[in-house]
């Protein structure tokens, strides 16, 4: 079992020390009361973010002072396979979240991924385990579900079976790392208490402590559209998605996926929710092609995404 470590306290005596310092401090800074007041120094202004929207080449970018999302569209003719990379880099003022399609029952209240996009203003979204889809299910579970820091399900299946998908999760915590478990590692009481942040269910796992999952050697080789989001390291996450169901794309077996992730340094990754769910938005324009199945060639509504944005204006 995979045991976060607990962050270290400041001691009785280190913390009496560190109040003495700062009021010792105060005493210092506090300017006379003769003195002429300061006039406030003048806020520096942000310079613009910069955009790259380049269809052709299959490149996209924004950069600002918060975040930086690059996006590259990849192509292998031989499969055939058309996959979307994105490179994402974070930072305590932009950091990684789940956004819901709705504040109160998310899981009744659906919507499309470009539309939670747009509303939220976010640079960079991708659907997640699409949980409102088994939220209420007699059969399927929800597996454990936090979002923004509240518990909203907390129901995995239990006994044999290999049921899909296994619900193991990734959890996102504050520091901006990213983990993942096994679908009955932990409660979702005990994930708030690690102090996680989100809790996604999904599945399988596609890489733990810098190693692929062995069942990924035997299963899951079905060539389907393909969603998983991993951490290379704190802040800096990467994300596939692959096209599938169509002439142009057969998709692929998450072992590629889980490959790819391992070259470019991943140490944790999940497999979220693929087929007709798998998005990737780039400032609410969703990338990639949803291929057809049962007839329809549209990508579904979902219950919330994987989303990025700016910092609110102070």
């Amino acid at each position: 079992m995979k045991v976060r470590r607990p962050r270290r306290a400041l001691t009785v005596g280190a913390r009496r020390h560190a109040c003495a310092g700062l009021l010792a401090c105060a005493l210092v800074l506090v300017p006379d009361a003769a003195a002429p007041a300061e006039a406030p120094a003048p806020q520096a202004v942000q310079p613009a973010p910069v955009i790259v929207r380049d269809v052709e080449a299959g490149h996209w970018l924004y950069e600002s002072a918060a975040l930086r999302v690059e996006i590259y569209r990849r192509w292998d003719p031989e499969t055939p396979l058309i996959w979307y990379e994105a490179d994402l880099r974070c930072s305590p003022a932009a950091p990684l979240r789940c956004v819901l399609s709705a504040e109160k029952y998310p899981a009744k209240h659906l919507r499309r991924p470009d539309a939670i996009a747009r509303q939220e203003g976010l640079i960079y979204a991708q659907t997640d385990d699409f949980f409102g889809d088994r939220a209420g299910s007699r059969k399927l579970k929800p597996g454990v579900i936090v979002r923004n820091g509240k518990l909203l399900f907390d129901s995995v299946y239990h006994g044999g079976g290999k049921p899909f998908p296994p619900l193991d999760a990734l959890a996102v915590f504050p520091d901006g790392s990213l983990e993942t478990f096994g679908a009955r590692e932990y409660t979702g009481e005990q994930y708030l208490a690690m102090g996680a942040l989100e809790v996604v269910s999904f599945g399988p796992i596609l890489i733990r402590d810098g190693v692929m999952d062995a069942r990924l050697e035997t299963g899951y080789a079905d060539h389907e559209p393909r969603s998983a989001i991993g951490m290379i390291e704190p802040w800096h996450y990467f994300a596939v998605v692959a096209e599938g169901r169509h002439d142009g794309s057969r998709g692929c077996g998450l072992r590629r996926i889980a490959q790819r992730m391992l070259e470019v340094g991943v140490t944790e990754a999940l497999n979220l929710d693929g087929g007709q769910t798998a998005a990737m938005l780039f400032l609410g324009t969703q990338l990639n092609r949803t291929g057809k199945f049962a007839h329809n060639t549209s990508v579904r509504s979902v219950s919330g995404v994987f989303g990025l944005k700016e910092p609110a204006a102070e």
